[in-house]
């Protein structure tokens, strides 16, 4: 029987039957390292970016870093640290420019152009039997490398998925050592006790290699050096959660297991970190997608939510999407995987040295939960409420930018890839035409495209360009969302005022970027005839800092 003190009895083979609850049916998946080697990549290319903001469509990359290992983690001595210039209708944050400690002015004269930029990224890592990988990289870098790309006319997945290659990231595995194998690392913990999973306190407490955070190149190095030692540390592991990166081998696990008593393993930033990450998934339906979609059952969420999943499923399901962005509000028992995201899900006897009373994980309360939804799992009227909800649930709404448009409409024709192959890594297309798309968005890019790199522009398309741009600069309130329009002058001083606010605990390289991102907002702005609004709201700023601080220097 699964109990709590689960860790503490010596066979695992009786901890295994447990976690499977008794299944009749035999795995064909073999565990041992040897069936899953690192063998299978030739190189790695360990990246960051650090960007003007968090937008991974609208803000822009500064500056990119990488080192080149073999499949070792040993490097081959190749690595790369440059810098993209700016394009002139971009305002950075100071925020992002303080903690970067990169002055946008600089970027100026040490700056690639953004299409240059973009060549030199994908010729890195594009080789045949590379993967790509960072630290949280999936969910910020990736997205980031996808975008410049859309942008600048490259084959947005072919380094992920092209002549070998494929893409991973580091930050999940380090839940998975914290749960499984925490005794590889000293880790940091937040104030409330929970565990601190930031790559900067992380490299602190454990004496990794990082010269600066927030340095691309020193990010790089660090996650390396993590990468080292958790692999050091426990080599199965490691190498079983990498092999299980790409989304054939998700699918098929995901697959043998449909339906069946056999639970997963999940390790996700979505599951509470006070468990370490780690919950424990049934999965019972399947969605075709782009990448597959399995909708399972959490075994570890909160006893009223998985109750409402059973007595009301609809209402369990659409709970899940309260939020109006749409996005995971964990308010429900059930969990979606994705094969095309690299989930980490984990076969049972791989948990075999997990400490269940560590995490407060009950193995009794899973298998009485188990038991008490086993037979909805089979039944046709229960399964059909959930398949109607899953067409309910909120949809994402089309962005009106073309640079936010990466993943709306269909995937390129072939006719407009080859005219893309005609524009990229130039300043002019080769044969100095340029092409005419038949993708609406690709029309688009390439009028900004032309604007931003270009002489060879229209006097009517300048005339446009500029309008567009002043719109943007000037922007506008949105009462709905109490912000500013992006790339605004609003939302720059918005931020910038708050850096400000927070100026005692800059040094002075900081200090100075924090004021030089203000000089090069307005030469920008000055560029399209938006200074005076920048002057005036700028002004406002300060008058209002001033009389903040007169309030708090009273006697």
């Amino acid at each position: 029987m699964l109990k709590n003190n689960l860790s503490h009895q010596p066979h695992f083979e009786k901890q295994k039957i447990e976690l499977s609850y008794c299944t009749s049916k035999k795995q064909n998946i073999k565990m041992s390292t040897e069936n899953h080697p690192l063998t299978d990549t030739r190189n790695f290319i360990w990246h960051d970016y650090e960007t003007t903001g968090i937008n991974k469509a609208l803000d822009r990359p500064v500056q990119f870093a990488a080192v080149k290992t073999d499949n070792y983690l040993t490097p081959t001595g190749e690595e790369w640290n440059f810098y993209c210039k700016l394009t002139r209708d971009v305002i950075p944050k100071a925020s992002a420019m303080t903690l970067t400690r990169i002055n946008p002015f600089d970027l100026e004269t040490k700056g690639l152009e953004e299409y240059e930029f973009a060549k030199k990224i994908y010729e890195i890592m594009i080789g045949p039997d590379t993967c790509s990988l960072g630290y949280n990289t999936i969910k910020f870098d990736d997205e980031v490398t996808r975008n410049l790309f859309y942008r600048n006319f490259f084959e947005i997945y072919d380094r992920e998925n092209k002549n070998g290659n494929s893409r991973w990231d580091l930050i999940d595995l380090t839940r998975a050592f914290y749960a499984i194998s925490p005794e590889c690392l000293n880790w940091p913990k937040k104030e409330d006790g929970t565990p601190d999973f930031k790559l900067e306190n992380l490299a602190k407490e454990n004496n990794l290699i990082q010269e600066q955070a927030h340095n691309a190149l020193s990010d790089v190095k660090a996650t390396l050096n993590l990468a080292q030692t958790l692999r050091t540390h426990d080599k199965d592991l490691f190498d079983y959660i990498y092999s299980m990166r790409g989304k054939e081998n998700i699918a098929r696990l995901m697959d043998e297991n449909l339906n069946h008593s056999n639970l997963l393993g999940l390790v996700s930033g979505f599951v509470k970190s006070t468990q370490g990450c780690l919950t424990f998934i049934q999965p019972f339906l399947k969605v075709k997608n782009f990448g597959d979609q399995y909708w399972c059952v959490d075994f570890t969420s909160s006893e009223d939510v998985f109750n409402e999943l059973i007595e009301n499923p609809r209402k369990g399901l659409l709970n899940k999407f309260k939020k109006a962005d749409g996005r995971d509000s964990l308010n429900s028992a059930i969990c979606q995987v994705r094969t095309n995201k690299s989930s980490i899900i984990i076969h049972p006897s791989k948990l075999k040295k997990v400490n269940w009373n560590r995490l407060g994980i009950s193995g009794e309360e899973i298998k009485k939960r188990y038991s008490k939804i086993k037979p909805f799992l089979t039944n046709s009227k229960w399964l059909e409420e959930i398949k109607e909800a899953i067409f309910e649930l909120p949809k994402t709404e089309p962005y009106n930018d073309v640079e936010q448009k990466i993943y709306q409409g269909a995937f390129l024709s072939y006719e407009d890839k080859k005219r893309c192959a005609l524009v990229r890594g130039r300043k002019e297309p080769s044969d100095k035409m340029w092409p005419n798309f038949s993708d609406e968005r690709m029309k688009e890019l390439l009028f900004r495209y032309k604007n931003r790199h270009s002489d060879e522009t229209t006097a009517k398309d300048k005339s446009e360009w500029s309008k567009q741009i002043n719109n943007k600069i000037v922007g506008k309130f949105d009462e709905s969302t109490q912000s500013y329009s992006h790339g605004s002058i609003g939302e720059f001083l918005t931020d910038w005022k708050e850096t400000f606010l927070k100026k005692e605990t800059l040094d002075e390289k900081q200090e100075k970027i924090l004021y030089d991102t203000m000089e090069y907002a307005k030469k920008i702005s000055a560029y399209w005839g938006a200074d005076m609004e920048l002057t005036k709201e700028y002004d406002a700023v300060m008058k209002d800092l001033e009389t903040k601080r007169q309030k708090t220097t009273k006697p």
